[in-house]
């Protein structure tokens, strides 16, 4: 996964999950993610070491990680991103309203 993937992927489940993390680990999270300061810019602004707000991102991460692979949260979210983008592009008003249909009974019954 490259650099922006990865900025892409952690910011999406931050969105989703980031009150399951410790008040430190959402923040430098937020932090780094977010408002793309440096671990050393992180670490000016709370007087720490640059390893410890490494190692706080660092299981911030596997926190959001483990969350997304028990939940899949972020993933269904896509999904239903993805179908929605779909129906936008469509031009015939009954079929974006059966579709529309579709996508509310997929997320009635758990997508």
């Amino acid at each position: 996964m490259n650099n922006l993937d990865k900025k892409n992927h952690y910011n999406r489940l931050l969105a989703v999950y980031k009150n399951k993390l410790t008040d430190l680990e959402r923040q430098d999270m937020i932090d780094y993610y977010y408002q793309d300061l440096s671990l050393s810019e992180i670490a000016n602004n709370r007087n720490v070491s640059r390893n410890a707000v490494y190692l706080s991102i660092k299981q911030g991460e596997a926190k959001l990680d483990e969350l997304e692979s028990t939940l899949s949260l972020v993933q269904k979210l896509n999904k239903i991103i993805d179908e929605l983008t779909k129906v936008s592009l469509k031009d015939n008003i009954d079929q974006i309203k059966k579709d529309l249909q579709n996508i509310i009974e997929e997320i009635e019954n758990g997508i």
